[in-house]
């Protein structure tokens, strides 16, 4: 299951099936919209070389994905209650090594885009002035649509997705799950450490 949450990750990154963005729709889906947007227009126009080239494919993640992650957020849920037993550097690691987890992910997903679509349903106001839901709906050519949701917040002046669920199961709980295991066995700098390794390409 953790393989299709993060295999479907980079689906909201560019499917849409419009490309118009209505100016009296709430910020925070106006963002992911946008965000959604940009990087499907590319994704039409220059498949062959996003598939061909990696440095390129690292600019457009830099450009239409890294700002628009809450990465600091999305690490702190992650961890869950061992955030409080990390040190600040500890911290700054690993926000830094989920960082360049979640990044990669993306990156490799653009090269596989295979023509999925994503459907944005009408934006529901929450309880909070300060967090906003965005839900949409995966469309499949063979097979079921997928509900999916994104979990944002205001950040200065800015709303940025802190969470992603994908059938009603949430990206940050399914890494809490497996970042609580490595802890117990090998601590905060057993995660970081663990982390690192994928990052470089290890097991």
């Amino acid at each position: 299951m953790k393989q299709l949450i993060v295999s479907l990750l980079g689906v909201f990154l560019f499917c849409l099936n419009t490309v118009v963005v209505a100016d009296d729709v709430h910020p925070a889906q106006q963002r992911v919209e946008q965000s959604v947007n940009s990087i499907f227009n590319i994704l039409k126009a220059e498949r062959e070389k996003i598939q061909q080239d990696r440095a390129y494919q690292d600019q457009i993640v830099a450009k239409y994905v890294t700002p628009y992650l809450d990465f600091e957020g999305m690490s702190k849920l992650a961890v869950g209650k061992n955030w409080r037993i990390a040190t600040p550097n500890q911290q700054q690691q690993l926000i830094q090594e989920f960082k360049t987890l979640l990044l990669n992910t993306y990156t490799k997903s653009l090269a596989e885009y295979s023509d999925q679509s994503i459907q944005f349903k009408p934006f529901r106001t929450g309880d909070r002035d300060d967090r906003a839901n965005v839900f949409a709906d995966i469309l499949q050519t063979n097979g079921p649509s997928i509900p999916m949701q994104f979990r944002l917040r205001l950040v200065g002046s800015e709303w940025l997705v802190y969470d992603i669920a994908i059938d009603g199961i949430s990206l940050v709980t399914t890494y809490r799950t497996s970042f609580t295991t490595e802890i117990n066995r090998s601590g905060v700098e057993g995660l970081i450490a663990s982390l690192a390794k994928k990052n470089s390409g290890g097991s």
